[in-house]
């Protein structure tokens, strides 16, 4: 565990590093415009809409990244398993073609029952 003056050392020098601090900086806006629009502007937006039940296949969209990879200086980063908690019925609508291609392993949701 780090003691206070450890940590002070520590985030003082990680705030010298000019890309250490533009990386927290740029992270910091990222979460502070897209949680307000995630937790706030959506949900609000499809209320008025009468389509409150099509918000979590737009999150699961901005989220569909995620299956295909990270690419980072190193390479593609990718993962062994996925999690989705949606009801098969729902998850097989939104595992169309392009998902399916990037894991054959989507089509077993065909012969999942109800």
């Amino acid at each position: 565990m780090l003691d206070f003056e450890e940590y002070t050392f520590l985030y003082r020098e990680s705030w010298r590093d000019p890309l250490l601090r533009d990386v927290s900086l740029f992270g910091t806006v990222l979460v502070a415009v897209y949680l307000p629009i995630e937790a706030v502007l959506l949900p609000a937006w499809f209320e008025r809409q009468g389509r409150p039940e099509q918000l979590g296949g737009v999150l699961m969209a901005f989220a569909v990244g995620g299956i295909a990879g990270v690419t980072t200086p190193a390479g593609t980063v990718t993962a062994d398993h996925y999690v989705a908690a949606l009801p098969v019925e729902i998850m097989r609508n939104l595992a169309g073609p392009p998902l399916r291609r990037l894991d054959p392993a989507l089509v077993g949701l065909d012969h999942l029952a109800p």
